[in-house]
């Protein structure tokens, strides 16, 4: 399976950085701004993020935020690895993909899962012949940008339905409104995005009709945070506090999500509609956000369900998904070397009880004023 050109430039971009990755920058000291790399805009589904903010927890762990967003994972890796940017967000899949001659590419680790199932959708119009996947042959397939890091995986979904590179195309078309106008135009045969995307079009009276996805791709943990070996190794207080902070206000988020919402417009008025948001409009925008949250809360089966843990055997299998889509040779890296599980029993050492309740507390407020962290 041949990468797409942009991914295979998103490598370039990866190797090319490990030449001047630990060039001596000095590591992470006791500052109180921590620059969070984010691989996209900042958006509405990053609300957790202020919510931890305004409720004070990346405060009591003596952090603040300072998001910053940039054009694609692999451009937030480069960032991380030459100690520009403390946190980086994105999928592994940059990083597993230029490290597929058995060496791990960037001196990174990750050490947050906030993703563990797929939240890459399929939508088609629906009154669209196409039932399954092996119905878009000769068909073109949007996606929101040939750089996103699905790609690779998007082109095995299809390889297993019996389709080569060449019997479909597939165009960038962007995210939002654009993009399902172009679907329902004929413009596009299919939608390949993230499933918030799909959840806020639902959202306002939009229809569309989803392909189901095998069990095996649904199971593919996604985003995660990540830092530079170094600053891990000298400073896991930071990283355990950054990591306790996120999952706090991911909690609160699940169970206040209007008031997430409306403090993250707090923090970035220009993402708010325009006008009043009356009950309505407020429900249709909550339950598209809550359902981009949802693989944060996708444990298996049987776990205690403990936040940011990379379960026994999952890198494995993502590099064996990747290895049979033809996107990374056989020969793989170790990988325990990509990530650690170290710092999890800090990012759950929190009093649940008292969180949820001030996450009932908080259910009928506005969020337009600082809170006590509860929790």
């Amino acid at each position: 399976m041949a990468l797409s050109v942009s991914l295979r430039t998103g490598v370039r971009i990866l190797l090319m950085a490990c030449a001047v990755a630990g060039s001596g920058q000095p590591a992470l000291s006791a500052a109180t701004d921590v620059i969070v790399g984010l691989p996209a805009g900042i958006r509405v589904s990053f609300a957790y993020l202020t919510a931890g903010m305004e409720l004070g927890y990346f405060e009591d762990e003596g952090i603040n935020p300072v998001l910053q967003s940039f054009q694609g994972g692999a451009v937030v890796m480069t960032q991380v690895a030459n100690k520009g940017v403390e946190i980086g967000l994105a999928s592994a899949d940059p990083l597993i993909v230029a490290s597929g001659n058995g060496t791990k590419s960037l001196p990174i680790r990750f050490f947050y899962n906030q993703t563990r199932e797929y939240i890459w959708e399929w939508a088609v119009a629906p009154e669209s012949s196409i039932k399954s996947f092996g119905d878009l042959r000769g068909k073109t397939i949007g996606v929101g940008s040939l750089a996103n890091s699905h790609i690779s995986v998007t082109r095995l979904i299809l390889k297993e339905a019996g389709l080569n590179d060449t019997d479909y195309e597939l165009i960038a078309v962007g995210d939002g409104g654009p993009a399902f106008k172009a679907l329902l135009d004929g413009k596009i045969d299919a939608y390949n995005t993230a499933r918030t995307n799909i959840a806020s079009y639902e959202a306002v009276g939009g229809a569309v009709r989803r392909l189901d996805v095998s069990d095996r791709f649904k199971g593919i943990f996604q985003t995660g945070f990540f830092a530079h070996e170094d600053t891990l190794k000298e400073n896991p207080e930071l990283f355990s506090g950054f990591g306790r902070a996120l999952t706090k206000g991911t909690i609160v988020c699940k169970n206040a999500p209007e008031w997430c919402i409306r403090t993250f417009w707090k923090y970035y008025p220009e993402h708010k509609p325009s006008g009043d948001v009356d009950a309505k409009e407020m429900n249709g925008i909550a339950k598209s956000v809550v359902s981009g949250w949802e693989p944060m809360f996708s444990f298996p089966q049987g776990s205690a369900g403990r936040f940011g843990e990379y379960p026994d055997g999952s890198w494995e299998n993502v590099f064996n998904i990747l290895v049979e889509g033809g996107a990374i040779p056989a020969t793989l890296p170790d990988a325990d070397s990509f990530y650690t599980n170290e710092l999890v029993d800090g990012f759950n050492d929190f009093d649940e009880t008292a969180l949820l309740r001030k996450a009932a507390s908080l259910k009928s407020e506005r969020g337009d004023r600082r809170r006590g962290s509860g929790g």
